[in-house]
Order: C-alpha cells, then sequence, then structure tokens
C-alpha cells in the first residue's frame, strides 16, 4: 500500500505550499496550515489539494493527482480517478 501523502498547489502564487509548511484537512475538506507551532486556517483559495498516487515518474519525482504527465507516445495526460458506479465484479 503507498504511503498516504497530499500537497497543495497555490495557483496565486504558482508553486506547492507543502514544502514550506506541515497542513491539517478536515473532513469537511478545509485546509489548516502549521505556523510558528499554532494552527492556522488556510482561507487563501484558489488552491488545489493533490493526493500522491504511489508512483513515481523517470526522475523519482512522485506522481500525484492533478499532475501532467507524458507518456511514452509523447502525449500529455492529466493524472486523476476514474470512478466506476455499482458493482463491475459481480459474480
Amino acid at each position: 500500500m503507498p504511503d498516504i501523502k497530499y500537497r497543495i498547489w497555490d495557483y496565486d502564487f504558482k508553486r506547492f505550499v507543502e514544502k514550506e509548511f506541515d497542513f491539517l484537512i478536515n473532513p469537511k475538506g478545509e485546509l489548516f496550515i502549521f505556523r510558528n507551532d499554532k494552527l492556522t486556517f488556510f482561507n487563501k483559495e484558489p488552491y488545489e489539494i493533490m493526493q500522491y498516487i504511489g508512483l513515481k515518474d523517470e526522475n523519482g519525482v512522485e506522481i500525484c493527482q492533478g499532475d501532467i504527465v507524458t507518456d511514452s507516445f509523447n502525449r500529455k495526460m492529466k493524472v486523476g480517478i476514474f470512478i466506476f458506479p455499482g458493482n463491475l465484479y459481480k459474480n
């Protein structure tokens, strides 16, 4: 099972937040960051919370949902999740 890791993309500053701060996501999906040993609500938008999918690229960089990757045929695609309705494995 892969590690459960997240990173946050800040659209305003065009950089990742997780390199600078520890953060917490509550069950409502609200984002809080730790600054100077205090938990602070991160009310700045827009931002995107991206989950690590358990794979790394050819350079060893962790791939997260929302990343744009290039395949061996030089096609670019955005990494995401596919959710299928119902039970695909009925007996």
